[in-house]
């Protein structure tokens, strides 16, 4: 296994094309699996990538507070991964049918703040002016402090892996 702390600032599909491929199984790349728009499980995982973790990924949630989203996203791959050494578990792989009902509902929510974000000078914020209004894959997933809260509920619940298959 590895573990990679950061291959450079690149923000949405940017990452795709920054010279460090990431396959899953079958040799399938990262890439060719999002042709038609992100696929995720609550943004750091996707399913056929077992063990690949993902901060600030797509379909995420975004902070004013970068190191805040970070940070939460960071406790919560750490406490997966002490779950995993601690239950003689050594892989992880998020159930397809899991990240489809997180990607509808991604979906089924996008478009709030495009038409306000698209108004705005070009920068990070709204991808250099090129930002959709339309439904969309490449969304936020929900406003960051209930999207930390069901962080927080999986891990006190005991269901951090119940939309995973684990080994």
């Amino acid at each position: 296994d590895l573990i990679v702390f950061a291959t450079g600032f690149e923000i949405g599909f940017a990452v795709l094309d920054s010279g460090y491929p990431i396959y899953g199984r079958n040799g399938i790349s990262l890439k060719e699996k999002w042709e038609s728009g992100p696929r995720t499980l609550r943004s750091m995982n996707t399913h056929g990538f077992p063990n690949l973790f993902m901060q600030n990924a797509p379909q995420g949630t975004f902070t004013t507070n970068f190191v805040q989203k970070l940070d939460e996203e960071a406790r919560h791959a750490a406490f997966m991964i002490a779950e995993m050494k601690k239950n003689g578990l050594t892989r992880f792989d998020a159930k397809k049918a899991a990240e489809d009902a997180h990607c509808e509902e991604v979906y089924r929510n996008s478009g709030r703040g495009g038409s306000f974000l698209k108004k705005c000078t070009p920068g990070y914020y709204n991808r250099e002016g090129q930002i959709t209004t339309d439904k969309t894959l490449n969304s936020i997933y929900l406003h960051p402090i209930a999207f930390f809260q069901i962080l927080a509920d999986l891990r006190e619940d005991g269901k951090c892996f119940e939309d995973y298959d684990v080994e």
